[in-house]
């Protein structure tokens, strides 16, 4: 056993194993995070109406987390209201705690 701790530890194997567990919970290499334009969302979505509205044949096909297709869904409306080549929903972001404190103090500076 040793020597496989050893082994794993030269080629760096170890590390990267120890990395991904720790970052995810599991042995599984962490995905990338990417984001989608508006064009590409609609085309997923006319897709998935289409060919007999299979979230998972859906996500499979595309390559997309099931958790992301979900969130598209729920925000159909808004991703087609969208501007053209946008990323983001409209309205999306943190909200002010207290609107009207900052208001003010954007006025000041």
């Amino acid at each position: 056993m040793a020597t496989a701790v050893t082994a794993a530890l030269e080629t760096g194997s170890f590390q990267s194993q120890q990395a991904s567990e720790t970052l995810s919970g599991s042995t599984m290499p962490a995905s990338k995070r990417r984001s989608h334009s508006r064009e590409k969302k609609l085309k997923i979505l006319k897709y998935y109406h289409e060919n007999g509205r299979n979230k998972y044949r859906t996500c499979q096909k595309f390559g997309i987390p099931k958790g992301c297709f979900y969130q598209w869904l729920k925000n159909e409306k808004k991703i087609h209201d969208g501007s053209k080549g946008s990323k983001r929903i409209e309205g999306g972001g943190r909200k002010p705690f207290w609107p009207d404190v900052e208001e003010k103090l954007l006025a000041e500076f």
